[in-house]
């Protein structure tokens, strides 16, 4: 894996027609050497197995979880390809707030109506927030996953990247064992081992899952109230505030607001000085006025664009992808009734592939605007450092990344002198 490094024109350079990387960086060889049954594979699986002893779990606990775990190709796959950042983001959003989702969720909400009203009244969580994160996560639970979580996590602990949080995980799951707080069958999900009706990662489960029915298991596996009310505890824990929305659509009304486009909260009479109106026509209440806010231009300036408050930021625990964030919010407001979007998506937009990402990102950090790491995704990271960027070069800062964008960033970085070693180097 690339290291957050800031590279200079020449690393730049190679980076631009370098071969494109294998999943989080690592080469073939190394993904064979952890193919399935490997000598590598076992090795890592047997020291794991002696670091969890060394922790004090019951050694039939850490069997039961470590035994039987197998390679997962499935993995290896996702990892590269998570629909949250690599499909245009409203192809992503539209096609999880379709009709059949919306009219799926204002159907299980209208069949569950008390257990609904209860976990809202309870946890103070919105309900069409829960219903919707259901739908997302497992199709109302029509499907909860089919891959051994177990073997998913080995997988991805074979990752360097991805150790940390892989054998925290697996060792939720010996404490889950340990506790009997489930099978060792039932612990299927999906490829990030996230189980049940909302896909509780095992620390999640662990930490935010209750028992809704009293009847004293956690089951967020086969029983949906368990679940549900599990993921309004989640949204409670998040920070949820009942007193102001997710977030609002706005109308920019030119182009001064887009200094604020950096991601970070701001007063809403920055906004509201500089033209930024509601996109319904309405107008702003007290209430709204008194919240911090954040500019959030999901397709650019040409796209919707809203303000949104601490709420997102709680849906964003849930799953840090922007896209997913967006889709819970919209699909929710969907399913209560609400109107639509006032700007429709500007579907004629060009998406960066993962490799002209990594260009952007390594552009960036050569000029001085750290982009994070160089994982070819779009996340606020990016964001951040584009819209400085733009902003230092007097051009409209949406913080997007465009075609064009990535060729002014190229532009700059090719303009840039040249560093004294790279002056001195002699011709090869």
């Amino acid at each position: 894996m690339l290291n957050r490094l800031i590279f200079a024109v020449a690393g730049f350079a190679f980076l631009q027609f370098a071969a494109p990387e294998t999943p989080q960086g690592q080469s073939p060889a190394d993904l064979a050497a952890y193919g399935p049954n490997s000598s590598a594979f076992i090795m890592w699986r047997d020291s794991f197995k002696k670091k969890m002893e060394a922790a004090g779990h019951h050694e039939d606990s850490i069997g039961q979880i470590l035994n039987d775990v197998t390679f997962e190709p499935k993995v290896e796959t996702q990892l590269a390809t998570q629909a949250e950042f690599t499909k245009p983001l409203w192809r992503y959003v539209q096609d999880r707030t379709g009709n059949y989702a919306v009219q799926k969720g204002r159907s299980v909400m209208a069949s569950n109506a008390a257990l609904f009203d209860g976990v809202q009244e309870r946890y103070g969580a919105p309900k069409e927030i829960v219903a919707a994160i259901w739908g997302m996560e497992s199709g109302y639970g029509a499907f909860t996953g089919n891959i051994d979580a177990p073997s998913a996590l080995a997988t991805m602990a074979t990752h360097p990247n991805r150790r940390i949080f892989a054998e925290r995980q697996l060792e939720a799951l010996i404490s889950i064992i340990e506790h009997k707080y489930a099978t060792r069958a039932q612990l299927k999900g999906s490829w990030s081992a996230a189980m049940g009706h909302t896909q509780f990662i095992p620390t999640t489960y662990l930490e935010r899952a209750v028992d809704w029915n009293n009847d004293g298991i956690r089951d967020v596996w086969s029983a949906p109230d368990d679940a549900l009310a599990s993921t309004a505890n989640f949204m409670k824990v998040a920070g949820w505030r009942m007193d102001q929305p997710w977030g609002l659509e706005v109308k920019l009304g030119g182009a001064a607001a887009l200094k604020y486009a950096d991601s970070a909260m701001h007063p809403m009479t920055d906004f509201t000085s500089t033209g930024v109106k509601k996109a319904s026509g309405a107008a702003w209440t007290k209430t709204e006025l008194e919240h911090q806010g954040r500019l959030f231009l999901p397709a650019g300036r040409t796209g919707p664009v809203f303000i949104v408050f601490s709420n997102f930021d709680a849906i964003k625990e849930y799953n840090r992808s922007e896209a997913y964030a967006l889709s819970v919010a919209l699909l929710g407001e969907a399913i209560a009734g609400r109107p639509g979007l006032v700007t429709p998506w500007p579907k004629n937009l060009v998406n960066l592939s993962p490799d002209e990402v990594r260009k952007l990102q390594a552009g960036l950090t050569a000029l001085g605007y750290p982009a994070g790491e160089l994982d070819g995704k779009i996340g606020t990271q990016t964001r951040i450092a584009l819209h400085a960027f733009q902003l230092a070069k007097d051009l409209p800062a949406d913080g997007f990344p465009t075609p064009q964008a990535l060729q002014q960033v190229v532009a700059a970085v090719t303009a840039q002198p040249k560093t004294a070693d790279a002056a001195e180097k002699p011709a090869e």
